[in-house]
């Protein structure tokens, strides 16, 4: 049995992955800037155009804070809200190419039911590929999802036109678009396209975009701050953009590349602080409730202590308590518990220490 078993947690709770929406629950109290997240969601749910900057260190929770976001828009039954993801990973020789498909990942599980919504409106006036390209305002968007809808055993081949595959002449004149989708200003005009048509076709989009520091060199940063920019631009509302960087201070994000256009138009900031030391315990036991069966009956806490939990992040570095940096000693100290033991203590958490596996550990003693 593992030590997180005996603890009744579903999995370990302090193994840093991306998180999934059902284990994430509210624990960041301690923001300066929560007021102004709520009031973005506030605004969002309102379905107001808005846009949000999330930036910190590596290990800060912005991507967590992101998938809170998704959480807070997509849990209310009453609503229809989108929220698309994507992100520009690190290595990517095209910034916007890995953005537009990472972008579509997110984007074509839902484009059966953007196309029958469609139909639904544009039946039973609009029933040709011209009359959905006139309704869609876009030739190529319009002849793609009208055969998606009409001709359903080409949807393999529209499918590979929105990746931007090369397609054969016979390909493309199948489904009828103009031409393939093979430079970025035809991409962005495409997803432009979409997002216009998920906008009208749920109360809400949301585009999340993550890793944006990667987007090297400045120039190529430029070109997608300009893009995003158009498209909050472009909607009135019903749209909402949110941007997380990697980066240790707001000012940084001119130095990658990012244009003051588009970060004026995005109202509202969070910086990722660090997680204070009185609020430490208060967040691990939301990490731990959010991961624990329903069988358990102890502490929220457990196996840590208030005190142990206290004691540990008074041993980090005070500029290196970030989530992901605590759940990594968290999880140090509660692997190597021996089955005779069911709490960790600080004598506990000592002992662990002295044997040079905790990380960011201060060396000047305690920083309570």
């Amino acid at each position: 049995m593992t030590w997180y078993e005996r603890f009744k947690f579903e999995q370990d709770p302090y193994v840093v992955v991306e998180p999934s929406i059902e284990h994430i629950l509210w624990n960041r109290d301690d923001l300066s800037d929560r007021a102004a997240l709520f009031s973005f969601i506030d605004r969002v749910q309102q379905g107001q155009r808005v846009g949000l900057k999330i930036w910190g260190p590596a290990g800060a929770g912005k991507t967590w804070l992101s998938r809170f976001i998704e959480q807070q828009l997509t849990s209310d039954s009453d609503a229809k809200r989108l929220v698309l993801r994507s992100r520009t990973p690190a290595l990517s020789s095209s910034p916007f190419n890995a953005f537009y498909h990472h972008f579509l990942d997110s984007f074509l599980p839902n484009l059966d039911y953007i196309v029958h919504t469609l139909n639904e409106r544009y039946s039973p006036d609009a029933t040709t590929s011209e009359a959905w390209q006139e309704r869609v305002r876009d030739r190529n968007v319009g002849a793609c999802l009208w055969t998606i809808q009409h001709r359903p055993s080409f949807k393999p081949v529209c499918l590979n036109w929105l990746e931007g595959e090369r397609l054969s002449a016979n390909d493309v004149r199948d489904i009828g678009v103009s031409s393939s989708l093979n430079d970025e200003s035809k991409q962005f005009s495409v997803l432009r396209t979409l997002v216009r048509l998920a906008t009208e076709c749920f109360d809400t989009v949301t585009l999340v975009v993550d890793e944006l520091e990667n987007a090297r060199p400045a120039a190529r940063a430029r070109a997608l701050s300009d893009a995003f920019r158009e498209l909050l631009d472009t909607f009135y509302g019903r749209f909402s953009f949110v941007a997380c960087w990697t980066v240790e201070s707001l000012d940084a994000l001119y130095d990658v590349g990012f244009t003051e256009f588009l970060l004026r138009r995005m109202e509202y900031t969070v910086d990722m602080e660090p997680v204070s030391a009185d609020h430490a315990p208060n967040w691990l036991a939301s990490v731990n409730q959010s991961y624990r069966s329903d069988k358990w009956s102890g502490a929220d806490l457990a196996p840590f202590t208030e005190a142990s939990i206290r004691h540990l992040i008074g041993m980090m570095d005070i500029t290196q308590r970030y989530p992901s940096y605590i759940l990594l000693n968290c999880g140090a100290v509660a692997s190597s518990l021996p089955e005779s033991q069911d709490e960790i203590d600080p004598e506990f958490v000592d002992k662990v220490r002295g044997r040079g596996i905790l990380e960011y550990v201060s060396t000047n003693g305690l920083m309570m």
